[in-house]
């Protein structure tokens, strides 16, 4: 299955809504379709089903930036809202 990306434009902002596999090879039309306001925008991931690591960081991004999330399972949500953490070696890790 691929991904496919919707967006509505309201007088609040836009809604994007996000079906499907969500991978680093659809991030490119994801960030041109959600444009350049993230604060203003809904992401409604209600019909995504699997998310790649790539792509799990761009959407926890665009969450820091604003973004609001409407119909987020709980399984991409402790995924998105887990805090990243530093290792003793300075890199940072989601666990």
């Amino acid at each position: 299955m691929t991904i496919r990306i919707a967006r509505l434009d309201t007088p609040e902002g836009g809604c994007v809504k996000v079906d499907g596999w969500l991978g680093a090879d659809g991030l490119a039309e994801l960030e041109r379709v959600c444009g350049e306001s993230p604060s203003r925008l809904t992401l409604d991931l209600n019909d995504l089903r699997q998310a790649d690591e790539t792509a799990v960081r761009f959407l926890r991004r665009l969450v820091v930036d604003g973004a609001r999330l409407i119909n987020c399972s709980p399984y991409f949500a402790l995924l998105l809202y887990r805090p990243t953490v530093s290792n003793r070696h300075g890199a940072s890790s989601n666990y």
